[in-house]
């Protein structure tokens, strides 16, 4: 084969190339990773045109009950036929989700005289959030009227074939996806696609509801998720790497340097795995972190009681007494530092009550 023809077979290759994806564009069908994924699609779309341009929704069906559920513990994709159904895949311990929470409400009180049904699929990080008991007072705490699906085994979540909390899915009457959005924000353009797909291009009002919602800048958040047990750690603790689940108690002290970003304990704690849990009757959670609020993800075998300090100050946080001291008690998240403006600082965190256990920390 000479050169002219090997060119010839080569731009050949190249112009099919072109036209299968003029065709088929896989962004649209398979969405992306970053945000507002699939347009709604014009009205006149039936059934056999949707099929190949929008997925189908797996045929989900609860398996270990509902809460809110209008048939008592089971409900089932083929029992909202008919509906446009808003699947909100969440858990309760994730500031993400929590934020999100207040406009899903307000879209299901808007719209479910529409037709709008809004479904909560709650698929756990933590073991603490498959107790029926503790999503159900989350649903209470967070005023959900809507239909609560409980995912402990993360089934559903495997169906959808989701990474991420929160995510959204808008699916259509005939059982299509046919918007997807991860993460917080995008919600503008999420009430635009619920309100496009339920009149398929009718003109609608549209009035945004008021919601009431921490609002967050994450490009002036500089500290990244941190967990604490070693199961879920991505780093090594600020002063210990050699923390391993199930290696007893292990007495930490502070290093003479702090690195941003790096969880640092003192006291003498264990590592259960999904947490670290502390031992001595008093401990200190020492954090250098960049952004204007601090949650813990934390729970206590009895009751254990954290005083913040932020700069060698005494913090007094959202859910801080009179004296600064946050209780802590039920397996949730906890608010502990607020400041007027991002920036970056060390918290101190002085514990009391050994069985305390901390699992994560969570940033706005």
């Amino acid at each position: 084969m000479d050169r002219n023809q090997t060119i010839l077979i080569g731009v050949v290759i190249l112009l099919a190339a072109g036209i299968f994806l003029l065709l088929f564009n896989p962004g649209q069908v398979l969405g992306e990773r970053a945000g507002l994924i699939r347009d709604v699609g014009p009205s006149d779309l039936n059934v056999s045109q949707k099929e190949g341009r929008f997925p189908l929704a797996p045929d989900w069906a609860s398996y270990a009950g509902v809460i809110n559920g209008p048939d008592g513990d089971n409900l089932s994709l083929r029992d909202l036929g008919g509906k446009v159904v808003l699947v909100d895949f969440w858990t309760y311990s994730c500031i993400n989700c929590i934020r999100t929470l207040p406009y899903a409400e307000s879209w299901y009180e808007k719209y479910k005289a529409d037709g709008l049904v809004v479904v909560g699929m709650h698929s756990p990080e933590f073991d603490f959030e498959k107790q029926r008991s503790n999503v159900e007072a989350a649903v209470k705490a967070n005023n959900l009227t809507y239909p609560i699906v409980l995912d402990p085994d993360h089934r559903l979540w495997d169906e959808f074939g989701n990474s991420y909390w929160p995510r959204h899915y808008l699916i259509d009457k005939d059982g299509f996806i046919r918007y997807d959005h991860i993460g917080e924000g995008g919600y503008e353009e999420t009430e635009n696609a619920i309100v496009s797909v339920l009149n398929e291009g009718k003109p609608m009002n549209v009035s945004n509801a008021s919601v009431k919602a921490e609002p967050v800048d994450f490009l002036r958040v500089g500290t990244p998720e941190l967990y604490f047990g070693g199961n879920f750690r991505r780093e090594a603790l600020g002063n210990s790497g050699v923390a391993v689940p199930g290696s007893g108690a292990m007495r930490f002290t502070l290093p003479d340097t702090l690195a941003p970003n790096r969880i640092y304990l003192v006291g003498d704690w264990k590592d259960d795995g999904e947490q670290m849990e502390l031992v001595s009757d008093a401990g200190q959670i020492v954090l250098p972190f960049s952004a204007m609020a601090v949650h813990l993800v934390a729970d206590s075998a009895h009751e254990s009681a954290v005083r913040v300090e932020v700069d060698g100050n005494l913090h007094i946080g959202p859910e801080a007494d009179a004296n600064g001291d946050v209780r802590i008690d039920e397996s949730r998240l906890y608010r502990l530092v607020k400041m007027d403006d991002y920036g970056t600082h060390v918290m101190r965190a002085n514990i009391t009550g050994a069985g305390f256990r901390a699992y994560s920390f969570t940033f706005g």
